[in-house]
């Protein structure tokens, strides 16, 4: 790995600011409609469900349709680099100290490294939530690759391990509505045509957090506890209509 960082990289950061409201939750129930289990707590978040909220909103646009702030170009401040997509490969959860409904709080935002691989770009987003009298709750890292690979080039196979603990199917609609829900404005969650035609998949794909989110939301209703951490990885996109079993190991 070749680290591409000018100075003050390491200086930047962002607050995004947000209320933790029962309706956010309640939505993402109906959304799903009875087909996951979810072990709701009507006084704190579980984990994974923070990815509802804290999402920026609109500001300067990439052509793909999503934030540029955090692009390698806007980082870098380097309108020479380029990328036909930007994948999110991988992140980390951990909770602190559990997230109380019906409060507010503050997420700082901040690089924690940016790299340049071969012919990608790999981003690294760390998160803390914090109350408002500054005692941190949360953890989160987010790692985004902005790539030139072909889709057929980042395509793996997964290799199912583990009793499987449910199944998944992400309906066209549901797609779509999780990006209302979470303000992505990303194209490839909602524009079919802009898929098949610039970025080269068949179809609109699911957004990462939100098979975080249904991973979790089994994790929880099979094993019947509150989780403290979790990391995940990415490893192929998912298109609506598929079916995706949840494993015990996945």
């Amino acid at each position: 790995m070749s680290p591409h960082s000018p100075t003050g990289l390491k200086r930047l950061q962002w607050v995004i600011r947000d209320f933790l409201s029962y309706h956010q939750l309640d939505r993402f129930k109906i959304l799903l409609n009875k087909r996951v289990t979810i072990l709701h707590s009507r006084h704190r978040l579980n984990l994974g469900e923070s990815l509802l909220y804290f999402n920026p909103l609109l500001k300067q646009l990439s052509n793909d349709g999503y934030l540029n702030y955090q692009s390698p170009s806007g980082l870098f401040g380097d309108d020479s680099i380029t990328w036909k997509r930007r994948v999110w490969a991988q992140g980390e959860l951990e909770s602190v100290k559990p997230l109380i409904m019906d409060q507010e709080y503050v997420c700082q935002e901040r690089i924690k490294f940016a790299k340049k691989v071969r012919h990608d770009y790999f981003v690294c987003v760390q998160r803390s939530i914090s109350s408002l009298e500054g005692e941190l709750h949360l953890r989160e890292l987010r790692t985004l690759v902005y790539t030139n690979s072909s889709v057929n080039d980042i395509m793996k196979q997964d290799h199912l391990q583990g009793r499987v603990i449910g199944q998944f199917k992400f309906s066209e609609m549901d797609i779509i509505s999780y990006t209302l829900l979470s303000l992505n404005s990303h194209k490839v969650h909602w524009n079919k045509k802009y898929c098949q035609e610039v970025e080269g998949y068949k179809d609109i794909i699911v957004q990462g957090p939100f098979a975080v989110q249904i991973l979790m939301a089994f994790a929880h209703s099979h094993w019947k506890i509150p989780l403290s951490k979790v990391k995940y990885k990415n490893v192929n996109f998912i298109y609506p209509e598929t079916n995706m079993d949840r494993s015990e190991n996945a």
